[in-house]
């Protein structure tokens, strides 16, 4: 049982719509699934980050100079390499500065957007709910109408059938009391 319900919640990568056939309950059961499987993946990192113990900087030390005899020749010029560079952090820095800020221009202008279309996406949503409740009431409306229709066609033949009933007896005491 525990594996069926493990295939249910299996997210999907987008949300799947049937334009000819809109069903809001499917979309919102397709949304439900795909943010329940996002706060599970979510919760299993931290619980695997949490499984892993800690590193001390003394250990991390001894694990690079390790590293460093493993690679003999490559572990020194690297080394020496990122002593060169040092100096030169403030200049790389500032050459990267106009690229950060492009990209962090960027990325605010893809966060508003994706504001905008989750508020978009809003509004379809309510605007759909609105339609559906629109329609049915339509629906509703135009069965009570149909209904009364009928109801009233019955009556104007009742009473088109008392009108001609009224008219032949009405002749009918004209020529007795004619006669």
């Amino acid at each position: 049982m525990e594996n069926k319900d493990k295939k249910d919640i299996k997210p999907r990568t987008s949300i799947k719509i049937d334009y000819d056939n809109i069903d809001v309950a499917d979309i919102m059961d397709q949304i439900k699934r795909k943010i329940s499987f996002e706060g599970e993946t979510a919760h299993q990192e931290e619980s695997a980050l949490e499984e892993y113990p800690t590193v001390s900087p003394s250990q991390l030390e001894r694990q690079r100079g390790a590293e460093e005899q493993a690679l003999g020749i490559k572990g020194k010029l690297k080394r020496m390499a990122s002593k060169f560079i040092n100096p030169f952090a403030p200049l790389i820095k500032l050459m990267v500065l106009p690229v950060h800020e492009e990209v962090m221009e960027t990325a605010q202008n893809l966060h508003r957007t994706n504001l905008r279309l989750d508020e978009e996406l809003y509004k379809a949503v309510e605007y759909t709910k609105l339609l559906h409740n629109l329609c049915h009431n339509l629906v509703i409306e135009l069965s009570k109408l149909k209904i009364e229709e009928e109801n009233l066609k019955n009556e104007t033949s009742i009473l088109e059938k008392d009108f001609e009933f009224l008219k032949k007896r009405e002749k009918a005491l004209e020529e007795l009391l004619l006669k």
